[in-house]
């Protein structure tokens, strides 16, 4: 029975390490930020932008304040392939994405990060143009 309990407990331990070993992570940095006000709100969970997301995935989201026109974050701990992201930039401090016209008034990017390696890394840019026309950027 004594040996019955400790092979057990051994499958255990090792099955745990095992999660651990192919457990990935993520460093973010995200640059050419309009301002260095408010702060930049992101969320990630598994899965696909375009497919969905796992309805049993724990959401990882986080803020960050930016300086000198970006900032830098991580995830931790991914178990998964890919993640689907969302990161916007909350000027205001409201954290909510505003809006003006129905267009987002505020940077923001939704998208899928693949994950081949055990540690990855992704720069990204947030959008601040949506559908607005080349006079309309420059005012």
């Amino acid at each position: 029975m004594k040996t019955k309990k400790s092979l057990l407990l051994a499958l255990a331990l090792l099955g745990s390490c095992a999660a651990t070993l192919h457990a990935k992570s993520l460093k973010v940095r995200i640059v050419n930020l309009r301002s260095d006000q408010g702060a930049v709100l992101y969320v990630a969970m598994k899965g696909d932008i375009t497919k969905g997301v796992k309805s049993d995935a724990r959401p990882l989201c986080g803020r960050a304040v930016p300086e000198r026109g970006a900032v830098e974050f991580s995830f931790d701990a991914i178990e998964a392939d890919s993640i689907a992201v969302s990161i916007f930039h909350d000027e205001n401090g409201n954290f909510r994405l505003d809006r003006e016209e129905g267009r987002p008034a505020e940077g923001c990017l939704h998208l899928t990060i693949a994950l081949p390696d055990a540690e990855n890394t992704a720069e990204l840019e947030l959008r601040y143009d949506f559908g607005r026309t080349d006079n309309e950027k420059t005012k």
